[in-house]
């Protein structure tokens, strides 16, 4: 799911769409959550020692350092765990900048007041910006 997330991110900042819900910061953030929470059991499920999901689990990889797939497993972990951090950080970032700045339904790429705006023609400036809080 993340990567068929991260190419509609890219084009949505590069080309600074701006119409429709999913890219706003709230949809940005929607996503993110939803992302947050398949890293996060996803994460939780390569750590457990008795996976619900599948009836053979990987178990305690601590014993079995000096085989190479046991490696490669431990490494598996460690980046689902890596995964979910990231998520959460970006999670958390774009939570404290729409707090910040009011900017929930503000475009996702972050250019509030562009001069070839859709959403805030030139005509506003940031008089605007101060009557709308």
């Amino acid at each position: 799911m993340t990567m068929l997330w991260i190419p509609f991110i890219i084009h949505t900042i590069t080309h600074r769409r701006e119409e429709g819900f999913v890219h706003t910061f709230l949809g940005e953030l929607i996503s993110l959550f939803i992302l947050f929470v398949f890293w996060l059991v996803g994460a939780a499920i390569a750590t457990s020692t008795s996976s619900p999901i599948s009836s053979s689990t990987w178990g305690d990889l601590g014993w079995c350092h000096q085989y190479h797939t046991c490696r490669i497993l431990t490494a598996l972990v460690a980046f689902a765990w890596m995964g979910w951090i990231l998520v959460f950080a970006l999670f958390l970032t774009s939570m404290l900048f729409c707090i910040a700045n009011k900017a929930w339904q503000d475009p996702m790429h972050g250019t509030l007041y562009p001069r070839d705006s859709i959403a805030f023609p030139q005509a506003q400036t940031s008089e605007y910006r101060a009557s709308r809080v």
